[in-house]
Protein backbone atom coordinates (compact mmCIF):
# COMPACT_ATOMS: atom_id res chain seq x y z
CA UNK A 1 0.00 0.00 0.00
CA UNK A 2 2.75 2.40 0.64
CA UNK A 3 4.37 1.74 -2.57
CA UNK A 4 1.12 2.99 -4.13
CA UNK A 5 0.56 5.81 -2.27
CA UNK A 6 4.17 6.86 -3.40
CA UNK A 7 4.00 6.30 -6.84
CA UNK A 8 0.86 8.00 -7.17
CA UNK A 9 1.83 11.01 -4.63
CA UNK A 10 -0.98 10.19 -2.53
CA UNK A 11 -0.88 11.52 1.16
CA UNK A 12 -0.76 8.64 3.58
CA UNK A 13 -3.73 10.17 5.42
CA UNK A 14 -6.24 9.53 2.81
CA UNK A 15 -4.95 6.03 3.10
CA UNK A 16 -5.79 6.17 6.58
CA UNK A 17 -9.22 7.50 5.82
CA UNK A 18 -10.45 4.55 3.34
CA UNK A 19 -8.77 1.83 5.91
CA UNK A 20 -10.89 3.22 8.54
CA UNK A 21 -14.13 3.22 7.07
CA UNK A 22 -14.21 -0.01 5.45
CA UNK A 23 -12.96 -1.63 9.42
CA UNK A 24 -9.56 -2.49 8.08
CA UNK A 25 -6.38 -2.27 10.79
CA UNK A 26 -3.49 -0.77 10.05
CA UNK A 27 -1.08 -3.42 10.74
CA UNK A 28 -2.68 -5.36 8.33
CA UNK A 29 0.40 -4.23 5.70
CA UNK A 30 2.34 -5.82 8.09
CA UNK A 31 0.72 -9.29 8.32
CA UNK A 32 1.48 -12.21 5.77
CA UNK A 33 -0.96 -13.01 3.38
CA UNK A 34 -1.52 -16.45 4.81
CA UNK A 35 -2.45 -14.45 8.21
CA UNK A 36 -5.61 -12.29 6.32
CA UNK A 37 -9.00 -13.25 5.63
CA UNK A 38 -10.84 -13.35 2.37
CA UNK A 39 -13.19 -10.47 3.63
CA UNK A 40 -10.51 -8.15 4.79
CA UNK A 41 -8.31 -9.05 1.13
CA UNK A 42 -11.75 -7.95 -0.75
CA UNK A 43 -11.83 -5.05 1.42
CA UNK A 44 -8.25 -4.15 0.50
CA UNK A 45 -8.88 -4.57 -2.59
CA UNK A 46 -11.58 -1.75 -2.34
CA UNK A 47 -8.90 0.23 -0.90
CA UNK A 48 -6.52 0.11 -3.55
CA UNK A 49 -8.83 0.10 -6.14
CA UNK A 50 -10.48 3.68 -4.80
CA UNK A 51 -7.35 5.31 -3.57
CA UNK A 52 -6.56 6.22 -7.50
CA UNK A 53 -10.19 7.93 -7.55
CA UNK A 54 -11.75 5.82 -10.17
CA UNK A 55 -14.68 7.04 -12.33
CA UNK A 56 -15.41 3.62 -13.07
CA UNK A 57 -15.14 0.84 -11.26
CA UNK A 58 -15.57 -2.83 -12.05
CA UNK A 59 -16.69 -4.97 -8.90
CA UNK A 60 -16.74 -8.41 -9.39
CA UNK A 61 -18.29 -10.28 -6.68
CA UNK A 62 -16.85 -7.55 -4.44
CA UNK A 63 -18.56 -8.60 -1.13
CA UNK A 64 -19.27 -12.57 -1.90
CA UNK A 65 -16.87 -13.41 1.00
CA UNK A 66 -18.01 -11.12 3.33
CA UNK A 67 -20.36 -12.17 6.53
CA UNK A 68 -23.88 -10.23 5.84
CA UNK A 69 -23.32 -6.97 8.23
CA UNK A 70 -19.96 -6.59 6.68
CA UNK A 71 -21.48 -6.77 3.43
CA UNK A 72 -23.93 -4.17 4.28
CA UNK A 73 -21.23 -1.67 5.76
CA UNK A 74 -19.13 -2.46 2.50
CA UNK A 75 -22.06 -2.03 -0.02
CA UNK A 76 -23.33 1.15 1.82
CA UNK A 77 -19.95 2.54 1.95
CA UNK A 78 -19.62 2.12 -1.65
CA UNK A 79 -23.09 3.17 -2.23
CA UNK A 80 -22.24 6.29 -0.11
CA UNK A 81 -18.76 6.85 -2.51
CA UNK A 82 -20.72 6.88 -5.42
CA UNK A 83 -23.10 9.55 -4.61
CA UNK A 84 -19.91 11.91 -3.00
CA UNK A 85 -17.96 11.29 -6.25
CA UNK A 86 -19.83 10.35 -8.93
CA UNK A 87 -18.01 7.39 -9.10
CA UNK A 88 -19.68 4.74 -11.76
CA UNK A 89 -19.57 0.83 -10.35
CA UNK A 90 -20.66 -1.88 -12.54
CA UNK A 91 -21.08 -4.62 -9.60
CA UNK A 92 -21.10 -8.46 -10.62
CA UNK A 93 -22.77 -10.41 -8.25
CA UNK A 94 -24.65 -14.28 -8.09
CA UNK A 95 -27.06 -12.28 -4.97
CA UNK A 96 -30.00 -10.93 -7.18
CA UNK A 97 -31.66 -9.00 -4.55
CA UNK A 98 -28.83 -7.54 -3.27
CA UNK A 99 -28.15 -6.03 -7.09
CA UNK A 100 -32.36 -4.98 -7.50
CA UNK A 101 -31.88 -3.44 -4.61
CA UNK A 102 -28.77 -1.31 -5.17
CA UNK A 103 -28.52 -0.75 -8.92
CA UNK A 104 -29.93 1.93 -11.04
CA UNK A 105 -29.99 -0.48 -13.87
CA UNK A 106 -29.81 -4.42 -14.04
CA UNK A 107 -29.03 -6.65 -16.20
CA UNK A 108 -29.19 -10.94 -15.89
CA UNK A 109 -26.97 -12.71 -17.66
CA UNK A 110 -28.46 -16.47 -16.61
CA UNK A 111 -30.58 -18.08 -19.15
CA UNK A 112 -31.91 -17.80 -22.56
CA UNK A 113 -34.64 -15.13 -21.91
CA UNK A 114 -32.22 -12.60 -20.34
CA UNK A 115 -29.80 -13.11 -23.43
CA UNK A 116 -32.68 -12.01 -25.93
CA UNK A 117 -33.05 -8.76 -23.78
CA UNK A 118 -29.46 -8.04 -23.42
CA UNK A 119 -28.75 -6.62 -26.64
CA UNK A 120 -24.61 -5.12 -27.37
CA UNK A 121 -23.49 -2.63 -29.89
Amino acid sequence: MRDLAKLHRLQWCEVDKLLTRLRLHKNLLDRLPSQISGGELQRFAIVRALLLDPVFLFADEATSRLDPVSQKEVIDFLIQTVRETGLAILLVTHDRALAERISTRTINLAGHESRDRLHLA
